[in-house]
C-alpha cells in the first residue's frame, strides 16, 4: 500500500478511530490524512467531531477520516486568488488586446468572421462537378418546398423561394458548415405563421363570411390582408436576426453543448404535430377554423373540425388525398427501385406534383369541369425578386417574445443538424459563428420580403448523399432558384394550395433522422 495514503492506526485493533484536525492534512491535495497517535482531551475531541469529515476507504478492513476543505481554505492552501472583474474592465482588457493586434491577427479574425475567405482559396478544381450536380438536385427539391413553406408562413407562396435564395447566398459567406442547406424550413415557417395569427387580430383583417352552423372562426391571418401579413413577417424576421446577433456577441454558442439528440427530436416532434394540424385547413377547404397557438389550441381545433366535417370542400379533399397518395407511392415504391440503380437519386415527386397540379388546373379552366371557383390556387405572382424596403415595426412590442423563441429554436435545429453532419464527415463547426451567420441571414433578408428559416434536413442530407465538398452546391441551388423566380413565376398561378399543403404534411411526417449518426456535443 502507498505510504502517502495511510499509516497504521494503533487504535484500529480496538475498533476505534480518531478524527483529524485540518493542520494534519498532508501537503498533497488528494492524499489521505495521517492518523493521530496522541491522546486528546474530551473537549478537543468534541471540537474535532463537529467539523465535516469524509470517510475514505484505506483497505478492506480499515477506514480513516479526512477533513473536507471549504472554498476559502482551498484557495488559501493552494494560493489561488479570486478576482471579480466587472464587465467594463473585461471590455477594456479586450479592447487593449485588440489594439496590439498586427496584420496577421486581423487577417485571422476576418477569416473567422467570414469563413468563405478561409475555405474558398483552398477549394479544389476536381470538386466543382460534384458540387454543381449536388446543387442542381437540391434546387429541384427546394422549389416545391419553398412554395409550400411560404404558404405555411401566411404570405404568398413565392416568398418561400425568396427566403431560400437570400438565406442561401448569405450563409455561403458567413456559415461554417460545409453541408447545411439553409432556406425555408417547415417548423420555423409555422412559428412565423403563428406570429401572424397572434399579431393580426380580428380588427386588422377583413373577417371571412360566417357560415351558419360553424362553431369557431379564425383569430386572423395573412390570407385576407397580404400586405399587413408580409409586414409582420418581415418585422419578426428582422427581430430574429437581431436576437441571434446579440446571442453571438454573448458567446452563446456554448448552448450547443446542451442540445442533446433527444431534446432536438422532442422539439421537432412537437412542432411537427402543429405543422400537420395547420395544413388540415388547406387540405379540407374549411375556412373558419381556429388557430393552434392559443392554450389548448389543438383540442379546440379538432373539436371544431369534427363539428364541421359536413362542410368539407370535396374537390380540395380529393386533390390533397391524391397528392399524399402519390408522395407515399414515390417514397415506398419508386425510391427503393431507384436506389438499386443509384442510391444518391430520389424520385422528384414533389416537383412533378407542382407541375401536374398547375397544368391540370390550367387545362380544366373554361370548361364544364372547371374548378376555379371551388379550389383555392396560388394566384398572381410578382415577376422577379422582391424590391427591398424597411419593414414597419408597428407591432414590435407584441413580437419580441415570439422573435426570441424563433431565434433560439432556429439555432437549436440548425446547429444540431450541422454538428450531426460535421461529425459524420469529420470536420468542425464553429457554434458561435453559426449565431452570427443565422443573425446576418435573417437581418439582411428581412428587407427583401423573406421570413425566418433554417437548415432543411432533407436538403442537407441530399448534399451529403451526393458527396458535395463545400457551400458551392448551396450557391448553385440559389442561382437555380433565381432562374425559377424570373422565368417560371408566372406559370404557378393556377397551382392548387391543396398540393402545397400535401407536400408540407408529407415532409413533416417522414423524418430523416434514421440516416444520421447519434448526436453528441463533441
Amino acid at each position: 500500500m502507498n505510504k502517502n495514503v495511510v499509516q497504521s492506526n494503533p487504535l484500529s485493533k480496538t475498533g476505534g478511530t480518531l478524527p483529524l484536525s485540518s493542520k494534519e492534512v498532508t501537503a498533497t491535495p488528494f492524499s489521505l490524512a495521517e492518523d493521530r497517535t496522541q491522546p486528546c482531551s474530551p473537549k478537543g475531541v468534541e471540537n474535532e467531531l463537529s467539523k465535516p469529515t469524509l470517510y475514505v476507504e484505506a483497505n478492506k478492513s480499515q477506514y480513516v477520516e479526512k477533513v473536507v476543505m471549504d472554498q476559502e481554505k482551498f484557495d488559501k492552501r493552494f494560493g489561488y486568488r479570486r478576482i471579480n472583474i466587472s464587465l467594463g474592465r473585461k471590455m477594456y482588457y479586450h479592447f487593449n488586446k485588440i489594439r496590439r493586434w498586427g496584420k496577421y491577427e486581423w487577417l485571422d479574425f476576418t477569416r473567422d468572421c467570414i469563413p468563405i475567405l478561409r475555405w474558398l482559396p483552398e477549394y479544389r478544381r476536381e470538386w466543382l462537378c460534384t458540387d454543381i450536380f449536388g446543387g442542381l438536385m437540391v434546387s429541384i427539391l427546394s422549389v416545391p418546398q419553398g412554395l409550400a413553406y411560404g404558404y405555411l408562413a401566411g404570405v404568398p407562396a413565392i416568398h418561400g423561394l425568396y427566403t431560400s435564395i437570400y438565406l442561401s447566398f448569405l450563409y455561403v459567406v458567413f456559415g461554417s458548415s460545409k453541408h447545411a442547406a439553409p432556406g425555408a424550413f417547415a417548423i420555423i415557417a409555422m412559428m412565423v405563421g403563428t406570429v401572424v395569427e397572434d399579431v393580426l387580430t380580428v380588427h386588422d383583417v377583413v373577417p371571412e363570411k360566417e357560415i351558419p352552423g360553424f362553431c369557431c372562426s379564425p383569430k386572423g391571418g395573412g390570407g385576407n390582408n397580404t400586405g399587413e401579413a408580409l409586414d409582420v413577417v418581415m418585422s419578426v424576421t428582422m427581430l430574429v436576426g437581431v436576437w441571434q446577433i446579440i446571442f453571438g456577441l454573448l458567446n452563446a454558442g456554448i448552448l450547443a453543448v446542451w442540445l442533446s439528440e433527444y431534446l432536438v427530436k422532442g422539439l421537432m416532434g412537437g412542432a411537427a404535430i402543429h405543422v400537420v394540424t395547420s395544413q388540415i385547413k388547406s387540405m379540407t377547404g374549411l375556412k373558419n377554423l381556429p388557430g393552434t397557438s392559443e392554450p389548448f389550441g389543438l383540442i379546440t381545433f379538432y373539436s371544431c373540425l369534427i363539428k364541421q366535417v359536413t362542410h368539407i370542400n370535396l374537390p380540395v379533399l380529393i386533390i390533397s388525398t391524391v397528392s399524399v397518395a402519390f408522395l407515399l407511392i414515390s417514397a415506398y415504391v419508386f425510391d427503393p427501385i431507384l436506389k438499386k440503380w443509384c442510391s444518391k437519386f430520389k424520385f422528384p415527386m414533389e416537383l412533378l406534383l407542382v407541375v401536374y397540379g398547375t397544368v391540370g388546373m390550367k387545362l380544366l379552366d373554361n370548361t364544364r369541369w372547371t374548378l376555379a371557383e371551388k379550389v383555392p390556387v396560388v394566384g398572381e405572382v410578382p415577376f422577379g425578386l422582391y424590391s427591398p424596403r424597411i419593414p414597419s415595426m408597428k407591432h414590435i412590442t407584441s413580437m419580441l417574445g415570439h422573435s426570441m423563441s424563433i431565434a433560439i429554436i432556429s439555432f437549436a435545429i440548425h446547429i444540431a443538424l450541422a454538428k450531426l453532419i460535421a461529425k459524420q464527415m469529420q470536420y468542425q463547426v464553429n457554434s458561435n459563428q453559426e449565431w452570427f451567420a443565422l443573425g446576418a441571414m435573417h437581418f439582411v433578408s428581412s428587407f427583401f420580403g423573406c421570413f425566418a428559416g433554417g437548415s432543411s434536413l432533407g436538403r442537407s442530407l441530399m448534399q451529403v448523399k451526393f458527396g458535395t465538398h463545400s457551400q458551392i452546391s448551396t450557391l448553385v441551388a440559389a442561382f437555380m432558384l433565381v432562374i425559377v423566380v424570373f422565368g417560371a413565376s408566372k406559370l404557378i398561378v393556377t397551382l392548387p394550395n391543396a398540393v402545397l399543403a400535401a407536400i408540407v404534411r408529407y415532409r413533416i411526417e417522414r423524418p430523416y433522422s434514421n440516416h444520421l449518426p447519434q448526436y453528441s456535443a463533441d
